[in-house]
C-alpha cells in the first residue's frame, strides 16, 4: 500500500471516531464520509469573435466623438446590429455615465441611433 493511501485512511478513522460530517475523495476518486459533495462545475468556454479586442470600442468612438446633451447620431451597422449596439451603449455609459444615452435601433435606415439625454 501507498503511504498516502495509508495516512488517509488513518485520517478518515480519526474523523469517524470525533464523529464529524466529513466528504474526503481519495485519490482513485472514491469518495469517503457523509457529506455531498457538489460535482466540479464545467470549464467555461470564451467566445471567440472575429475582431480584434477594441475594435467595435474604437469604431463606436469615432462617431460619437464630442455629443452634448439633445445631440442625435445615426451610427452605421457594421459588425452586426447587436454587437454594434453593445459596444455603442457600452462605450456611451463609460464616457457619459449610466441612463445618460438612449440608443435604438432605426429600422427605416437600418442605423443604430444614439441620442445623449444629459
Amino acid at each position: 500500500m501507498d503511504v498516502k493511501q495509508i495516512a488517509l485512511e488513518k485520517v478518515i478513522k480519526m474523523l469517524d471516531n470525533i464523529g464529524v460530517q466529513y466528504a474526503v475523495i481519495g485519490f482513485d476518486g472514491s469518495k469517503h464520509g457523509t457529506l455531498e459533495v457538489a460535482p466540479p462545475k464545467p470549464e467555461r468556454t470564451r467566445t471567440k469573435y472575429d475582431n480584434p479586442h477594441g475594435e467595435l470600442t474604437q469604431y463606436v468612438k469615432g462617431y460619437i466623438g464630442e455629443m452634448k446633451p439633445g445631440d442625435v447620431i445615426e451610427v452605421p451597422i457594421k459588425y452586426g446590429r447587436r454587437r454594434t449596439q453593445s459596444a455603442l451603449s457600452g462605450y456611451a455609459c463609460r464616457i457619459f455615465g449610466n441612463s445618460n444615452t438612449v440608443t435604438s435601433y432605426n429600422t427605416t435606415k437600418d442605423t443604430l441611433e444614439i441620442m445623449r439625454i444629459l
